[in-house]
């Protein structure tokens, strides 16, 4: 995606821009619906795009009163990652599931990235980390 690389599971299902945006599910067939799923946004000031708000995400709220987990870790190829947590919450339909946001950063490019799961998926934190290893910049 425009200067930084990263892998995901092959079983996932993809949908992107072709340059600056993806959205994927583990499903056979698209459907971004589907736990766990996955939204990633690319912000690159040194291409001049116009994003919006992609630079000064610096807060994310969980629904009802569940406690949000802030961390900040450094990975290897100099990125720096800002990590909000959601614990386990449960939809109206009783579905556990948490949502977790993250901003990893490289130079002047940021990689926003939203992250749904149940229970029953893998958790955010080991998604995530699992995520960082493979990120590279190009």
């Amino acid at each position: 995606m425009s200067g930084l690389s990263f892998q995901l599971p092959r079983a996932w299902t993809v949908r992107t821009d072709g340059r600056h945006a993806l959205t994927a599910s583990l499903s056979a067939t698209f459907d971004p619906k589907v736990m766990p799923s996955l939204t990633v946004q690319l912000c690159d000031e040194t291409a001049n795009l116009n994003h919006g708000d992609c630079f000064v995400l610096t807060e994310f709220k969980c629904t009802g009163t569940a406690p949000m987990v802030m961390s900040v870790h450094k990975w290897p190829h100099g990125i720096m990652e800002t990590r909000w947590v959601c614990p386990l919450m449960q939809d109206s339909l009783g579905v556990r599931y948490s949502s977790s946001e993250t901003q990893f950063e490289v130079g002047k490019k940021a990689l926003l990235l939203s992250y749904l799961a149940t229970d029953r998926d893998t958790p955010p934190t080991e998604f995530l980390d699992d995520f960082a290893k493979s990120l590279r910049p190009e």
